[in-house]
């Protein structure tokens, strides 16, 4: 279905020179749904949601043994125990390498057994007890489970709250356990053939309150595999003397800014945390979509900080990731930023600021562990851990598509850059800082300080996101500074605190503002890809110049969105809800064409001269768009001439009716 995706492989040669052969190796989209049948038809559920048996065997080439999944004496659910390890034994490559250069280890949550009332905390490492079930042990197994156990909660224990939302805790007698009844079946050694260690890593109860809360935030899932990863290398720097280069994290800050030759992408080096590595370099990537990243450039050295590509062409969006590098790999990419170049310097500059750095449960998506299968959406009794629908970290791609789309250049940042005086708002005629659906800390004083300023020096924001006004105006909490700001700078009230949930995901133009005519849309409900907007605002313009310009769905007029032009600074467009959450790209470019329009430099005349005969000819600069051009003999009484549209260079026109009168102004309008 190319509507929602295909990779279309040909060889036909678009231009001379390129060959004829193509060369293609396989790819796939997704997992795919489950597809084996075991007597009662197959379950109507996505592949990962099925056991390892099943994912195993629809996986396996052509001629696998069947040994692999399927032991004829056993029960399905007796199969799934041992067969990753069998997979594992399959899919190793013996002749590669030593002992110490593979294992295996299983992730799962445990179980004390005693609800939710448990007072059991902490990961444990598991073993097999060799001397009561011989056979059943890999060589190093216990030191294996030892390790891991110790470092995923030694570096948990480091963190504080917040970021956690309540402290790890251990509270195991010890870190690593063998059943005395029977060996477990996922890391038995003789189904294993001995060919690597491998151990189970009991992460944490969810039978526990705290346990279960810390496993279903998405940073913690993060910070317990970077120890697993960490408790490897040590693993095979005791047994195999592999250097102890550990990965560093990923570069912060990073920020996009055209340059007159081209685009500098900057950012700061990443700050350790608990064992991770130092950089010795770091690797940019680019990408013109923002989602398929390749042509990396390598950067030497740790101290380095900023790559200028010269490269780029003007009036094209790119999108870039940077990535920490050292003996050890390459650190996970930062947040995307992106960057276009104009070929005008005419055209007003664009700033897009990422202020929506929120990343944990609450904003997970819920499902129905139902029979008959249905997506993870707004409802249901179980949270589903899937991080790119809390925050994907690469919204300036939806806002810098729009924007192109509208014939503007735009530099990109995340908030720190912004506060830390990196990038300065005031460089800039118009700042999109998308908040995305930030709780809280949307904006304190170094945020309030800084947009303030830009505002005052005649500067436009275009804001957008849910729990802004909620954050900044709710009955208690907030400060009069924070009141201040959302009132005289965003020109907005919460009203009441039930204002904080609009409960309707639609949204229409109100007739008389810059959205006049633009059809309706909508945002995303937890259904739509995106991420959940759980609490859309409804807001309350206010002052003079503020007024209505986008409304709820659903009828009683609730307001989704201001514009205000006043006497006072630069000026406004807020939205009760994230920009990037529109679920139609069209309706998103056009939206964002009658914001940058509201916002648009005035145009400029910047040349005028006689043509042959009675005519003149004038040059016009300014933003993309349509201009009403008027005359006048006295600057007083002012009639249309023409409209024309301007593209993306300045445009002449003439004016062939041009006579002897003494004089003729002209004018041109948005």
């Amino acid at each position: 279905d190319a509507a929602r995706g295909a990779v279309v492989i040909s060889n036909l040669a678009p231009s001379p020179g390129v060959g004829s052969a193509v060369i293609a190796d396989a790819i796939r989209f997704g997992n795919g749904m489950g597809s084996i049948a075991r007597g009662g038809g197959v379950s109507g559920h996505p592949r990962e949601h099925e056991c390892a048996r099943y994912w195993i065997q629809s996986s396996l080439g052509r001629g696998s043994p069947t040994w692999i999944y399927d032991d004829p004496s056993l029960i399905d659910s007796d199969d799934n125990v041992s067969a990753p390890i069998r997979m594992a034994r399959e899919m190793n490559e013996e002749a590669a390498g030593n002992f110490y250069q593979r294992i295996y280890i299983g992730f799962h949550s445990n179980a004390s057994g005693l609800g939710t009332n448990s007072s059991a905390r902490g990961d444990i490492g598991l073993y097999n007890n060799d001397n009561l079930f011989p056979g059943t042990a890999t060589s190093n197994q216990f030191r294996l489970a030892e390790i891991i156990a110790t470092n995923v909660n030694n570096a948990l224990k480091r963190i504080t709250v917040p970021p956690f939302e309540v402290p790890w805790l251990n509270n195991r007698s010890s870190l690593t356990y063998a059943r005395t009844d029977f060996a477990f079946g996922e890391i038995r050694g003789d189904r294993l053939g001995y060919e690597m260690d491998a151990t189970i890593i009991e992460v944490a109860f969810h039978d526990n309150v705290s346990d279960a809360r810390l496993m279903r935030d998405p940073k913690v899932r993060n910070w317990i595999a970077r120890a697993s990863y960490q408790a490897v290398v040590h693993y095979m720097h005791q047994f195999d003397a592999v250097p102890l280069n550990f990965l560093p994290e990923p570069p912060r800050h990073v920020r996009a800014v055209a340059t007159a030759n081209g685009i500098q992408v900057r950012w700061d080096a990443p700050v350790a945390e608990f064992s991770t590595g130092t950089p010795a370099g770091f690797v940019v990537y680019r990408s013109t979509d923002g989602y398929g990243f390749g042509e990396p450039v390598e950067v030497a050295g740790g101290g380095a900080s900023m790559i200028e590509f010269t490269n780029v062409l003007a009036d094209t969006d790119y999108y870039f990731r940077v990535a920490a590098v050292n003996a050890g790999g390459e650190s996970f990419p930062s947040e995307t930023v992106g960057c276009r170049r104009a070929s005008n310097p005419a055209h007003s500059r664009v700033l897009f600021v990422n202020g929506f750095d929120r990343f944990d449960r609450t904003t997970n998506l819920r499902q129905n562990p139902t029979g008959a299968y249905a997506p993870p959406g707004n409802s249901g009794a179980m949270e589903r851990v899937i991080p790119r629908s809390n925050n994907s970290f690469d919204y300036v791609v939806p806002h810098g598509k729009a924007i192109s789309a509208a014939g503007l250049p735009f530099d990109s940042c995340s908030r720190p850059s912004v506060t830390n005086h990196q990038v300065a708002l005031t460089n800039y005629d118009i700042v999109i800082w998308a908040c995305g659906q930030s709780l809280t800390n949307t904006f304190r004083a170094p945020e309030r300080n800084v947009v303030t300023a830009f505002q005052n020096g005649g500067g436009h924001l275009f804001l957008t996101g849910s729990e802004v006004a909620w954050d900044l105006d709710r009955a208690a909490g907030p400060s009069a500074a924070d009141r201040a700001f959302l009132n005289n700078q965003l020109h907005a009230d919460l009203g009441p605190d039930a204002n904080n949930n609009s409960s309707n995901y639609t949204f229409a133009a109100v007739a008389g503002t810059i959205f006049e005519g633009n059809s309706g849309g909508a945002f995303d409900d937890g259904n739509q890809g995106i991420y959940w907007v759980k609490t859309p605002d409804v807001l309350v313009p206010t002052g003079s110049g503020a007024t209505a310009a986008l409304v709820y769905g659903g009828g009683g007029g609730k307001v989704a969105g201001i514009q205000y032009a006043g006497a006072s600074g630069g000026r406004v467009v807020y939205w009760g809800f994230p920009f990037e959450t529109v679920t139609d790209e069209a309706i998103r470019a056009d939206y964002m064409a009658d914001v940058l329009r509201f916002f648009a430099r005035p145009p400029r005349f910047e040349r005028v001269s006689f043509g042959a005969g009675p005519s003149v000819r004038l040059w016009l600069n300014g933003d993309p768009g349509e201009y009403t051009l008027q005359t006048s003999p006295d600057l007083i009484n002012w009639a249309f001439w023409t409209n024309v549209q301007m593209g993306l260079q300045p445009i002449e026109i003439s004016d062939d009716s041009f006579t002897s009168a003494p004089r003729r102004f002209y004018r041109a309008l948005r």
